[in-house]
């Protein structure tokens, strides 16, 4: 049994993809941007954990905004090696790019404020889909 290389680590996705509004301006090229922020960020957002992080937008955006610590985790390594060329050395102190998959990922309760994934759920099996409610614990309260 062999292991095909994940989509987006082929080398021709991943140069077509690196071209697309999204991948090039970030959430300025998103038009659902301006909506699915004041639904995520806010203030008292200090703990984040960031699944399937792409090229790490919004890892960054949090910590921009205010954020103390982002958890991130995706297992594609043509994304991971692009999205720390794309964060400033600081910003790397406060960001924890981790090469790992849902399945993977420790998910301790009440560890964040808030948990995002954008553009993640169709690429997930029904094992990885099972493990996603497993996610919601670890939350804090208000979170």
């Amino acid at each position: 049994m062999s292991t095909q290389q994940p989509l987006h680590d082929r080398p021709a996705f991943h140069s077509a993809y690196l071209t697309l509004p999204g991948s090039q301006k970030g959430f300025d090229g998103a038009p659902e941007w301006e909506t699915l922020r004041t639904m995520v960020v806010r203030p008292e957002c200090q703990e984040v954990l960031d699944l399937g992080y792409g090229l790490g937008w919004f890892s960054r955006y949090t910590i921009e905004t205010g954020a103390e610590v982002v958890d991130a985790s995706d297992n594609l390594a043509k994304m991971i090696e692009k999205a720390q060329a794309m964060t400033l050395e600081e910003a790397k102190l406060t960001i924890n790019y981790e090469a790992q998959n849902l399945n993977t990922i420790s998910l301790d309760e009440d560890t964040y404020d808030v948990v995002f994934s954008s553009l993640t759920f169709h690429y997930l099996s029904n094992n990885a889909l099972d493990r996603l409610f497993e996610v919601y614990p670890t939350l804090k309260p208000r979170g």
